[in-house]
């Protein structure tokens, strides 16, 4: 059986339909889950066993070129990886929520503003949503879309997912030594991919953290990243640390942002009934003369319902990463 490189996912589904909710591929020594109570018994109960992170091959090469030693890049399960998850929960955790609703009532205004303005690029506003929240959020930057910094970002986030993708470069998976061989031998085209993505996620990296930390050094302005650099007192694997969640964090937000987003569009053009008793429950909960805010959602259960089958029907991530057992003897 091929490992498709493109929406993976429907080849996995169909494979679970024929073959059980267990698919192993001998080949490649890839076992396949497609039930939640198999993803939650393995992963969750025996998380111990079942947390290690495979890194794709290109994704590795991408790590070592130039010794930029991203640690961005997926981890390994270990004491480091266990840190990183730390830095998140805490400053991701449901209590620190609030700190970010100022951002994100911010730029939602501004995505309101562009789409009644310049409708027909309703996308290109999104994903400019989606880059300026992140910014905002941790960094305290307002990125305008023509920014050079928001041009590198839309590179960064493309060039770091494909090389996330298990069978996007099907010859080097098999053979790993072709990293050794020459960028322009036929099939080795996966180096310059490396090259180019270790060079742009280097500087997707570094320019945010570098102006977040001057700016708060200036006393210009202050914000999350860099009030956690000064937490760390100078501790240079706490500051890569916090430098890396600023570019995980837009890596792991962007597209899944658009995507949601871009459902919520497409299922309010095709389901128009559904789209007019929500407008009528913001009407009578809300009203006309105000933008509903967080605190209305509570009474606001019929718009809750449609993000919720937003996010059902479409779902922004519909494949994990892959993950890898550290002891293959007792998983």
């Amino acid at each position: 059986m091929g490992m498709p490189a493109l929406a993976p996912w429907f080849q996995y589904q169909k494979w679970g339909n024929d073959f059980g909710e267990l698919v192993y591929l001998q080949d490649r020594n890839i076992l396949i889950l497609n039930h939640s109570r198999v993803a939650i018994d393995l992963l969750e109960k025996r998380a111990r066993i079942y947390s290690d992170r495979r890194v794709t091959p290109v994704m590795d090469l991408t790590r070592l070129i130039k010794h930029t030693k991203l640690k961005a890049i997926p981890q390994r399960y270990s004491s480091d990886w266990r840190f990183h998850r730390k830095l998140f929960r805490q400053s991701f955790r449901q209590a620190a929520v609030p700190y970010f609703f100022p951002a994100q009532y911010h730029k939602t205004h501004e995505l309101l503003n562009s789409l009644i303005t310049d409708p027909n690029n309703f996308m290109q506003h999104v994903m400019a949503l989606s880059q300026r929240v992140i910014y905002e959020s941790l960094y305290s930057l307002d990125i305008p879309a023509d920014h050079p910094l928001a041009k590198k970002s839309i590179i960064a986030n493309a060039a770091a997912g494909a090389s996330l993708v298990n069978g996007t470069f099907p010859l080097f998976e098999r053979f790993p030594f072709l990293r050794f061989m020459p960028a322009w031998l036929p099939g080795c085209g996966f180096k310059q991919q490396a090259i180019e993505c270790s060079a742009i996620l280097k500087e997707v990296n570094s320019i945010p953290f570098n102006i977040a930390v001057d700016n708060l050094k200036s006393g210009l302005r202050t914000s999350l990243i860099a009030e956690l650099v000064m937490k760390s007192e100078g501790n240079l694997a706490q500051i890569e640390a916090i430098q890396s969640m600023g570019l995980v964090s837009f890596i792991a937000a962007a597209d899944t942002t658009v995507s949601s987003i871009g459902s919520f569009f497409l299922c309010m053009c095709l389901y128009q009934k559904t789209q007019r008793k929500g407008q009528e429950e913001l009407d009578r909960v809300v009203g006309r003369d105000r933008l509903p805010t967080f605190e209305d959602r509570n009474s606001l259960p019929y718009v809750e319902a449609i993000y919720r089958e937003v996010m059902r029907l479409h779902p922004a991530v519909p494949l994990g990463n892959s993950l890898k057992t550290t002891n293959q003897r007792k998983a």
